[in-house]
């Protein structure tokens, strides 16, 4: 490993809490199951949403298509299925307050703003390196107020790929201008983060209540990870 320069973050489960996102995800069903009069529960129709997306996410890591677009698609042809003909303000509507309900509810991860705070006291770069939308990410970092510790933000978007794929890193590389093997990404994907990270040389932490061996560094929270990226800093000097 190089002198350590870089810290990445993934946004989703790794600084956003997950439970969080899962309330936020069923509040804005729950509010179209009762809009549309829906005969099935909050629960079966966020099934039918998440089998949906899925099927989407093979293709992202090649050529992303908007998340947020998706969601619509979603929307529409799930609505369809039940018999449910949705107009143009149907659709503005859903997608309002899906992006309203995830900016009131969604919650730092417990200790993820002191995290930052202590990482940028070693003068490292630090970015976000996410599967996400750009007006997605402007919208939620704007509301956890973590940009002032961020030097730079690469999504899926704006590179026009999802992770694994090797562009996005190489993407977030240039960014913060230092070679792969001087940055750390952190995440809680095994296969996108995790072994995305490694194949591109770069030291990948895994933050999983069950972290893989594959991971340079495993830790089950991401307060565990300040005193990682201490002894990385100090090694080098």
């Amino acid at each position: 490993m190089g002198r350590l320069k870089t810290v990445f973050f993934d946004i989703g489960g790794t600084l956003i809490d997950i439970q969080s996102e899962k309330s936020s995800h069923l509040k804005v069903l729950d509010a179209t199951r009762v809009r549309y009069g829906l005969d099935l529960s909050t629960t079966e129709l966020h099934k039918k949403f998440v089998t949906y997306l899925k099927r989407y996410e093979p293709a992202q890591v090649r050529k992303w298509t908007p998340i947020l677009q998706l969601i619509i698609q979603a929307f529409e042809d799930e609505m369809a299925k039940l018999g449910i003909k949705v107009s143009s303000r149907d659709s503005q509507w859903f997608l309002n307050t899906y992006l309203t309900s995830y900016r009131q509810g969604i919650k730092l991860t417990e200790g993820a703003m002191e995290t930052l705070r202590l990482a940028k006291q070693f003068n490292l770069h630090i970015g976000i390196l996410s599967d996400v939308d750009d007006k997605w990410a402007q919208s939620i970092l704007d509301k956890l107020k973590i940009y002032p510790f961020l030097d730079s933000i690469t999504t899926s978007e704006s590179v026009g790929v999802g992770k694994p794929n090797p562009k996005i890193f190489l993407s977030a590389l240039r960014k913060a201008n230092c070679m792969p093997e001087e940055a750390m990404h952190v995440g809680d994907s095994l296969e996108k983060d995790v072994l995305g990270a490694k194949n591109m040389g770069m030291i990948a932490t895994h933050i999983d209540p069950n972290p893989s061996p594959a991971a340079d560094f495993k830790i089950k929270t991401i307060s565990e990870l300040v005193p990682i990226i201490q002894n990385l800093v100090e090694a080098k000097l």
